[in-house]
């Protein structure tokens, strides 16, 4: 009885380890965004479901959102799309995505990241920088290109809530790049706060209908940062730390900003190559 009751035990451990193993790998894309005092729950939210002209294809694509956010505004957010052939999960390497805002006078792409493959869960994961919000008879749409075949979704992209997405910024002599960009405080509260930057720029020899034409600004090496309570005239307190580079993901860069107290606030970054100053910006907030 004892060695049933032993052998019960080990049973029942190994089954707990198996299904704990399995939920970190079925959970391996939904995710937090920010770490210590930021951390933000995120969820993906279906875009919609489409095929191609011969129906061969069947997509459905969506977007990573915060909890609570049931719509697309203007900034960087990860995509992925389920691609089916017959039935079952197609597994081929040649899936792309195109964002293209179909502007009145012209048509433009955006920064984007591509899939590189089916990930382990069969999905195609890639990511967006939507630049400018959705205008009347200008839509944004996404194409999913799977080999000489597209699946086109319109999305709705609303203006960001609080005006931190750039576009078109030429710091200094007309001559230098334009830049696009966006700051991310995953959450605006009194304490040291997680911040991401996305940063891009036009590439003006690569046309703007191809998501090579906005390349990630690697040329950046650092962005100096500084919160300042204009009201009272004093900065945030000790915590902040520069964004800096993060590996693997080109045009990201990570930080900390401390807030004090609560009130009004500035979040001035200086951009950096490396000990030359590019441009400086504000993103004022309120909390």
């Amino acid at each position: 009885m004892k060695t049933i009751r032993v052998l019960s035990l080990i049973a029942l451990s190994m089954a707990l380890i198996i299904v704990g193993c399995k939920k970190k790998k079925d959970d391996d894309h939904d995710h937090d965004h920010g770490g210590g005092g930021g951390t933000v729950q995120m969820r993906w939210v279906n875009l919609g479901h489409g095929h191609d002209a011969q129906n061969r294809y069947h997509v459905d694509l969506e977007a990573e959102l915060p909890v609570g956010q049931d719509t697309l505004t203007e900034g960087y957010y990860r995509l992925r799309a389920k691609v089916m052939r017959g039935g079952a999960l197609y597994a081929g390497t040649n899936v792309r995505f195109l964002p293209m805002m179909y502007m009145n006078d012209h048509n433009h792409s955006c920064p984007t990241e591509q899939p590189s493959g089916p990930s382990q869960d069969g999905l195609y994961y890639g990511a967006a920088f939507f630049m400018m919000p959705t205008m009347m008879g200008q839509p944004w749409k996404v194409h999913v290109v799977i080999d000489a075949d597209t699946i086109s979704f319109t999305v709705q992209i609303n203006p960001h809530p609080r005006s931190w997405v750039r576009r078109g910024r030429q710091f200094g002599n007309p001559s230098n790049p334009r830049y696009l960009y966006e700051m991310k405080l995953y959450k605006a509260a009194t304490g040291v706060q997680d911040v991401s930057f996305y940063v891009y720029k036009r590439d003006m020899d690569q046309p703007a209908t191809s998501p090579s034409g906005f390349p990630a600004a690697t040329n950046i090496t650092q962005i100096d940062l500084l919160t300042w309570m204009p009201s009272m005239g004093h900065d945030g307190g000790p915590g902040a730390q520069n964004a800096t580079p993060v590996q693997g993901k080109p045009g990201r860069f990570d930080g900390k900003v401390p807030f004090n107290m609560t009130g009004d606030w500035w979040v001035i970054a200086t951009f950096k190559e490396g000990s030359n100053v590019i441009g400086k910006d504000t993103f004022a907030l309120e909390f």
